[in-house]
């Protein structure tokens, strides 16, 4: 803080202007709201924000720039105007872009989104002016908030990535980033930064090994399970945004922090699948077991019970997202 109380801006100048483009996008609002709590005035722009901005109207843009020191940028989804806007930046001084692109876009082909993506960045680069690259992978949002969220809660999700494993990254961590690299001056100049979730993991083939373990529901061999494609399985089990998995367990409260199991779906929170649980004390695998097995144990009829005794291994059936209540943790059914 400076003298008068007010934010400093590191490296420089302390109350310079924020332009946000794309202000009332997933990523947008949730910057403008992270610099109005710093403190640093924000002037958010969109089609339909009070600041109007639009790419189809460039001779709009310089009202738009004037005075300010920093821009976060989501592009259009055709290649061309970012290469005009970040020459109207340079003109009107403002000294700094952060750019929102795709991770690995450089790596796309001849797709037209890459294209696009890998124009922005280019314009961004070739401009003289200080500029940050963000290249985020898929939102955890769109389970959400947009495009899966229809074919989710359909019952099935189909996305054309074939097996290659992919982690979505939360909206929330994009937003910290990109404000990250509009106030930190001298850290995040003329970078590129790669944003994923947790590490890539193929849930499916997870939960297929962690159900055909004998271990899990097998019930000493009188009960197999077996993964299936196709309309007619008994069990669905599902990896959700949080505010999904809130929709999807409705009536149950999960308050967008635990899983559910609802008629024959176990509904897996996104979040504790990458980051568990602290009292698991960083042991994911045990977590993620547990949570694949304690979530269909429901959807077999299975319901909760409680710690048997101080130092005594969790049943797989008590809810130790909560508390192990003197338990060791556990995630197997026969341990």
């Amino acid at each position: 803080m400076g003298t008068s109380g007010r934010p400093v801006l590191s490296g420089a100048m302390n109350t310079h202007t924020c332009l946000v483009v794309g202000a009332t996008g997933r990523t947008g609002r949730r910057v403008a709201a992270r610099l109005r709590l710093r403190g640093i005035p924000v002037r958010a722009a969109s089609r339909s924000s009070q600041v109007h901005f639009d790419w189809a109207q460039p001779a709009g843009w310089d009202a738009v720039l004037h005075g300010i020191y920093a821009a976060y940028v989501v592009p259009p989804p055709v290649p061309g105007p970012v290469s005009a806007f970040a020459a109207r930046a340079a003109a009107c001084n403002s000294p700094r872009l952060v750019l929102l692109s795709g991770r690995g876009a450089d790596g796309w082909g001849g797709s037209m989104f890459g294209r696009n993506m890998v124009s922005a960045e280019e314009a961004v680069r070739g401009a003289p002016l200080e500029w940050t690259v963000l290249r985020a992978s898929n939102f955890a949002q769109n389970f959400g908030e947009d495009v899966f969220h229809a074919p989710l809660l359909a019952g099935e999700l189909a996305l054309p990535a074939g097996d290659v494993p992919e982690p979505f990254v939360d909206v929330e961590d994009i937003a910290d980033a990109a404000v990250a690299a509009l106030t930190e001056r001298d850290r995040h100049v003329r970078q590129v930064y790669e944003l994923s979730g947790g590490e890539a993991e193929d849930f499916a083939e997870a939960v297929e090994l962690i159900l055909g373990d004998p271990r899990s529901w097998g019930d000493d061999g009188k009960r197999s399970m077996q993964r299936v494609d196709g309309d007619d399985a008994d069990i669905r089990v599902l990896l959700a945004a949080p505010d999904t998995v809130d929709r999807l367990c409705a009536p149950l409260r999960t308050n967008g922090y635990v899983s559910c199991a609802n008629g024959n779906r176990a509904i897996i929170n996104q979040n504790r699948w990458v980051a568990g649980v602290p009292h698991f004390e960083g042991d994911l695998e045990t977590y993620r077991i547990y949570l694949i097995n304690h979530e269909v144990g429901h959807t077999l009829g299975h319901g909760h019970v409680f710690c048997p005794g101080e130092g005594e291994t969790a049943p797989v059936m008590q809810q130790q997202p909560l508390g192990l209540n003197g338990c060791e943790p556990n995630g197997w059914v026969e341990p």
